[in-house]
């Protein structure tokens, strides 16, 4: 326990360390030098309230409690650590550089400032990834199989660009309520990163889906608009009642809630050739002449049709002329 009394170092460093309860600095430490921590076993890493002037590198550790409240230091490196709970809320750094951080309960990084880059890769966080009003003058990446469950990001600022590329959200959905977010922020748009509709967190999943639509929407992104609209209409397909959850049902089924263009075709292509039969396709007289529409191969005269919109096929024969 250094704690005590003031820490003045010019460095710290600390190799294969065993503490079987807590291993904490000062409150008012202060290293003009580095800190590094390799291979450290404790039950609390408490850096609260210290003052590094070089690099914070804490790596190959298995920690119980890190907690880092109020830390100032240029460098942050977390690097292979392993703890139940972490916390490094309203510290300041100019970069964070954290590789394989695992925590079996929540992150904390609230009210974090970074002055120039943070990166977070290969990284699972399952009780909560909470950084919400973190801000990140430079650019900030949350990449490279990052699992993060209940991801908050709320009232966040990212003043560069960001990506968000190979990040997996579980829990709920990833939210971003009064986040202000640059221009060029990347978010992936494959279903399996985000997780599977729950009934726990409906309402909250569905503003938090709108929020990221609104996103879209303003950066004029209309497949990323589309694809969290999508994940929107999940939840409140899962939400509604019995009979308007199967008119949701059949809307995603036969058109991806609108957005497939293929399921509306091969549906009408299925009516015609099972209801109205393939031999008797004709084309309309406005556009080919009718010895040489019955020359094309069956199938293509019935996409010409489907697209061509012919009157006398998709009207007339339907009663609705």
């Amino acid at each position: 326990d250094l704690s005590g009394e003031d820490l003045l170092a010019q460095a710290f460093a600390a190799n294969a360390l065993h503490v079987g309860g807590r291993f904490s600095l000062s409150r008012k430490a202060e290293i003009y030098g580095a800190l590094a921590l390799d291979r450290v076993n404790a039950r609390v890493l408490d850096l609260s309230g210290s003052t590094i002037e070089g690099e914070t590198v804490v790596s190959n550790s298995n920690i119980r409690a890190l907690s880092a409240e109020n830390l100032v230091t240029p460098i942050l490196d977390l690097t292979s650590v392993s703890a139940k709970t972490v916390r490094f809320d309203y510290a300041t750094f100019d970069q964070g550089l954290l590789k394989e951080l695992e925590t079996e309960d929540e992150a904390s990084f609230r009210n974090v400032k970074v002055e120039d880059t943070f990166k977070l890769t290969n990284s699972t966080i399952r009780g909560g990834a909470t950084f919400d009003g973190l801000t990140v003058s430079s650019k900030a990446a949350f990449i490279e199989g990052n699992e993060l469950t209940n991801a908050s990001f709320n009232e966040a600022v990212f003043k560069n660009s960001t990506d968000f590329t190979g990040t997996r959200f579980r829990g709920s959905a990833p939210r971003f309520f009064g986040a202000t977010l640059h221009e060029d922020t990347i978010f992936e748009t494959a279903r399996e990163n985000y997780p599977e509709t729950s009934t726990r967190n409906l309402d909250r999943d569905i503003h938090a889906y709108g929020r990221l639509r609104l996103y879209a929407k303003q950066q004029d992104r209309p497949d990323e608009e589309h694809f969290f609209m999508r994940l929107e209409m999940r939840c409140k397909e899962a939400r509604a009642s019995r009979f308007y959850r199967i008119l949701y049902w059949l809307y995603r089924q036969l058109s991806d809630y609108g957005y497939s263009v293929g399921r509306p075709l091969a549906g009408l292509c299925y009516h015609d050739c099972v209801w109205m039969g393939v031999p008797r396709i004709s084309c309309p007289a406005t556009v080919l002449p009718i010895g040489e529409c019955r020359s094309l191969p069956r199938i293509r005269r019935l996409v010409l049709e489907h697209i061509l919109l012919s009157r006398a096929r998709t009207a007339l024969p339907r009663g609705f002329l």
